[in-house]
């Protein structure tokens, strides 16, 4: 009787694994979909490519009357950027997809271009004309911002602030030989308002959580 119990156990211990091979395995239930919320500080950086204009007129500093009634200048060049701020994105029935923010960005530029100043007919001298390099070497903004979260995940948003460029010196020759004249617009700085906007997308990818698109 003893051999016999024996041999069940035997046969049972080896019919267990087949039974379970014969199981369907069970599938694992989904990841929960990510959670975006663009509430929190960030950080930016950039490389790129700039245009500028300029818009300028020369009045004769002796007399008072214009001396150039005014023409346009332009430059390009390489800039850099970097920039940081803080979002909040509202919550509730009323509010929600809402976000408001406020940031700070410094670009290093290399933008340059010629900087033209028109002599009429009347200018003393032998000079029918000046023309000098004109460099845009640093620009920074501050402003505020308020964005539309359009899916979880894209936000697009307009900002606005007050910037300001710093421009070098710019030495000025004969714009027909090229020869020295002596004259010089002493470097300075010109600031504004600005009005702009954009989008950013939060990417979801491992080791880059919450990371944005700008």
């Amino acid at each position: 009787m003893k051999k016999f119990i024996i041999a069940l156990a035997a046969v049972g211990a080896l019919m267990r694994p087949a039974a379970a091979a014969d199981m369907a395995v069970r599938a694992a239930p989904p990841p929960p979909p990510p959670v975006y919320n663009w509430t929190g500080f960030w950080i930016s950086g950039g490389f790129g490519y700039g245009l500028l204009d300029v818009d300028h007129s020369v009045i004769d500093p002796a007399t008072g009357a214009a001396f150039d009634i005014g023409h346009d200048n332009g430059g390009r060049g390489w800039l850099g950027k970097v920039g940081g701020g803080f979002d909040y994105e509202f919550a509730g029935p009323f509010l929600g997809n809402w976000l408001v923010g406020a940031f700070a960005d410094y670009e290093w530029n290399g933008i340059r271009g010629n900087y033209s100043v028109n002599c009429p007919l009347t200018c003393a001298g032998p000079f029918g004309g000046f023309v000098g390099s004109l460099k845009n070497d640093y620009t920074w903004a501050v402003g505020a911002r308020l964005g539309w979260v359009v899916v979880p995940q894209l936000l697009t948003y307009v900002n606005g602030g007050w910037t300001q460029g710093h421009f070098k010196q710019v030495d000025f020759v004969d714009a027909a030989t090229g020869a020295a004249t002596g004259l010089a617009l002493a470097a300075n700085t010109q600031n504004g308002w600005f009005l702009g906007g954009g989008t950013e997308y939060a990417l979801n990818r491992p080791g880059f959580a919450g990371g944005r698109l700008v």
